[in-house]
């Protein structure tokens, strides 16, 4: 019965309690039979997947004959938790239930100090296994050669970058992470299992040639045989990077791309993973982005899957998404803007304002500023401490002259970027400045170098 109504990865949790036979102090087996009669049922094809044990040393004592007359048993305070599945890798993220850091654990944490090495549980520990602080903000590192550097294995730098880049996309910030988000984006796995989805990649990085890349032939590893010339394609190349990289010159033009789209990807992976976890924690999060939300040069086509990502969410769930901008025309203008704009106020940027007040041109009638890389319309708003915000919000169409029910939320993401508010930098907002803080130049390495130098003087 219960294989039946389980989802293909579902899972179903079982509490029973022990239980004693009759007029005698021996427990029963009853539940060890009653589980095994679950799990050797080869029609219904469940396993355990884990036993848990739910401790209660309050309950009543029990069996009383033996335990306050007789006094020859203890007290049964605890029950056993069946966690079944129809599979061997049910939906499940331990993530959820996490506890705080005890105040010995965060002691060594602090201190970077514990007995490493071989344990008598034959164990080994490594001399910074414990020194993971995973309930911080985690930093996300990619480093991207530049100029003049082959990796081994690679014929010349383009592949090189190449592969550096696939190689970041695939550990990070787990296994296959990003690069199992970037195809979940592009095929649109979130409303379609369709195999025969098709992205178009204009160049293949090897013969030059546009490749159909259908979803069905994306391997395991997240690469595709180029049907022109054979050669491997990474999922990552559709970022068609390589289209601007030199073997001379080298690949300094990429870097402010290829930022924009990791940070919009990882937005992208943790939409995914609440959609896989808890669908309610979107109507409970508000992602804000440092800049426009859109792609750029080469990347620029992947707005057009993420504003059919955004209009999925808001028709089907929740979506909170905000670009913040800290410099530009736009900035520049808002900031002039702002003293005439009363407190609470809001001004909605359409072409005819854009091309008027802030950038140079008519534009074209029928078009969308920047159609071609945004999935989001821009507004200035001067919240109630006379903060000037320059913002990106999503929308489900492009509109030349937006109206305020084109914007995505538009109200409680202004509510909450108003509630956000930072003292600390101008214009700033509380988690951007936890970012800005953790991966600081100043904060983290110069630090260190500061602490070395002064050190070596102070010996001096």
């Amino acid at each position: 019965m219960f294989s039946s109504v389980l989802a293909p990865n579902g899972s179903i949790v079982i509490e029973m309690g022990n239980a004693w036979e009759k007029n005698r102090p021996v427990q029963s087996l009853l539940h060890l039979n009653s589980l095994l009669s679950f799990v050797n049922n080869e029609k219904a094809g469940l396993r355990l997947c884990q036993e848990f044990i739910c401790y209660n040393p309050a309950r009543l004592p029990s069996p009383a004959q033996w335990v306050t007359i007789h006094r020859i048993r203890a007290i049964d305070s605890f029950t056993h938790e069946w966690w079944i599945s129809n599979s061997d890798y049910p939906k499940a993220d331990n993530r959820r239930v996490l506890r705080p850091y005890s105040k010995s654990m965060k002691k060594l944490l602090k201190s970077g100090k514990f007995n490493s090495g071989k344990r008598p549980s034959e164990h080994v520990i490594s001399e910074k296994g414990f020194l993971t602080d995973n309930q911080n903000i985690q930093r996300i590192k990619l480093v991207v050669p530049t100029k003049g550097i082959a990796l081994d294995g690679e014929i010349d730098f383009v592949s090189s970058v190449r592969r550096t880049i696939y190689e970041f996309f695939i550990s990070q910030p787990e296994r296959n992470g990003f690069i199992d988000a970037l195809k979940w984006l592009i095929f649109e796995e979130y409303s379609s299992s369709d195999n025969s989805k098709i992205w178009h990649l204009a160049t293949c990085p090897h013969c030059s040639v546009g490749v159909d890349i259908q979803k069905k032939n994306v391997q395991n590893d997240y690469t595709i045989t180029c049907p022109h010339c054979g050669d491997k394609i990474y999922l990552t190349d559709i970022l068609r990077l390589h289209e601007v990289i030199d073997n001379e010159l080298g690949a300094g033009g990429i870097l402010g791309y290829l930022t924009s789209a990791v940070e919009q990807i990882i937005i992208v992976y943790l939409i995914k993973q609440m959609l896989n976890i808890r669908p309610s924690l979107l109507s409970q999060t508000l992602f804000v982005k440092d800049g426009p939300l859109a792609f750029f040069g080469q990347t620029a086509n992947l707005h057009k899957p993420m504003r059919k990502l955004m209009t999925f969410l808001n028709q089907n769930h929740s979506i909170y998404l905000v670009g913040l901008e800290k410099s530009g025309s736009f900035v520049e203008h808002a900031v002039q803007a702002s003293k005439k704009m009363l407190p609470k106020q809001m001004l909605l940027l359409g072409n005819s304002y854009i091309y008027k007040y802030i950038i140079p041109g008519n534009g074209r009638d029928s078009e969308p500023y920047a159609i071609s890389s945004y999935y989001g319309h821009k507004v200035i708003f001067k919240s109630e401490h006379n903060n000037v915000y320059v913002a990106t919000i999503p929308n489900v169409q492009a509109m030349v002259e937006p109206q305020i029910s084109d914007y995505i939320n538009i109200n409680e993401i202004l509510y909450n970027i108003t509630a956000l508010k930072c003292d600390l930098y101008y214009n700033s907002l509380v988690p951007v400045v936890m970012a800005n803080k953790l991966v600081s130049l100043a904060d983290h390495p110069s630090s260190d170098l500061l602490k070395t130098f002064a050190q070596e003087k102070i010996i001096q």
